[in-house]
């Protein structure tokens, strides 16, 4: 699933700052502690993880500066 969840997010991501992901799709890959597996894949890949300012459904992927 790890490899799985890494490979979905740098293709996701490509050659873009940041990136808004669906909750629900991160949640189908990951299962219900979809937050800690995004979390811990993301600073493998030295991405931050961040709520969406404004919608609930979605989190803010974004490379690190």
């Amino acid at each position: 699933m790890q490899t799985k969840l890494r490979h979905y997010i740098r293709e996701k991501l490509g050659n873009s700052r940041s990136i808004n992901v669906p909750i629900s799709e991160l949640e189908q890959i990951a299962g219900d502690d979809w937050l800690l597996e995004v979390v811990a894949q993301a600073q493998s890949l030295q991405l931050r993880v961040a709520p969406h300012a404004r919608d609930d459904s979605l989190v803010l992927i974004e490379r690190e500066s």
